[in-house]
């Protein structure tokens, strides 16, 4: 729906600050439905102040475009992570870590599901697409979900039509699958499908294409995923047995129950996920740091592209 870029605020007396901006791509912008939806992600965004949520800052138009801007994050994602770890080390990540990462986006999710409005009624928030896409680690250890896209919420002025399935196929839960309505329960079957790929680097459910694994999706874990989950030993087990119910009744009921049935973290786990990122990311993460360098040089009216920058 939208095209990203890096952004540098300027204010009094040498202040900055790097934002990431989002735009609406053009075409787009003539379409009610899209604007409604877009709105609707900035709204939310903005109205979610937790330190584990990406928060969305500002939301506009210029001449016909529709922007909004949120916080910059330096990191990655946790696909990104999986994959570096794996062409580094061999292997995903650690499970300490995979845990440690499990607790603060369960903060988040606790955090939006239990919100309520100015007149204390339930927002009824539902991210509807949690996946290690959607979850940022960054340079020094903190842990955001973000992107509140397609998330489902009370005030939403968008409606999503009975049976349209809206999230990543690779980790939705059954009743996203078959495009039924979902609560909060439903993210927390996609953050355990998430576990498991962190831990593993593997998706649990296979398919040649997103038909063969929406139909996995729609039933839930086979005897055949069930065996697989096995193979991580405890407490990853157990806990994955729980979060991957396919009935919304026998899972981890809230947030706060799943954060429960995870090790406790330690106050050493985040420094190691802040190592494990300079580890990985290391020389990346000192030369993007530096893109705010490279922003305060440039000059005009046009918001530079990562590409632009890289070559300033």
């Amino acid at each position: 729906m939208a095209r990203v870029y890096l952004a540098l605020a300027r204010g009094t007396g040498g202040f900055e600050r790097l934002f990431v901006i989002k735009r609406l791509h053009e075409p787009l912008a003539r379409q009610p439905e899209a604007v409604r939806q877009f709105m609707d992600e900035a709204r939310l965004g903005a109205s979610l102040v937790h330190s584990n949520v990406v928060p969305v800052y500002d939301f506009g138009q210029v001449n016909g475009e529709y922007y909004m801007a949120s916080e910059y994050i330096l990191g990655r994602d946790l696909d990104a992570v999986v994959r570096r770890a794996f062409e580094r080390d061999g292997y995903p990540m650690e499970p300490t870590t995979v845990f440690l990462v499990a607790q603060e986006v369960l903060k988040a999710l606790g955090y939006a599901h239990t919100r309520q409005d100015s007149q204390g009624r339930p927002m009824g928030i539902v991210h509807r697409d949690v996946s290690p896409m959607n979850i940022i680690a960054s340079a020094r250890g903190e842990v955001k979900l973000l992107d509140f896209g397609i998330a489902k919420s009370a005030d939403r002025a968008t409606r999503t039509q009975a049976g349209l399935v809206k999230g990543n196929v690779n980790f939705i839960s059954p009743e996203q699958a078959r495009g039924f309505e979902v609560d909060g329960r439903a993210d927390l079957f996609s953050l355990g499908l998430t576990l498991f790929w962190c831990l593993t680097g593997e998706l649990l459910y296979e398919g040649q294409n997103d038909f063969d694994r929406i139909i996995q999706a729609a039933e839930g874990p086979s005897e055949r995923h069930w065996e697989r989950i096995a193979r991580l030993g405890q407490p990853a087990a157990s806990i994955l047995y729980r979060a991957l119910q396919p009935h919304p009744a026998d899972r981890f009921q809230s947030a706060e129950e799943f954060s429960r049935a995870l090790p406790a973290v330690r106050p050493e786990d985040a420094a190691n996920l802040g190592h494990t990122m300079t580890r990985l990311f290391g020389e990346e993460l000192r030369v993007e740091a530096s893109y705010r360098k490279a922003l305060s040089a440039m000059t005009g009216d046009s918001i530079p592209t990562l590409e632009q920058i890289h070559t300033a």
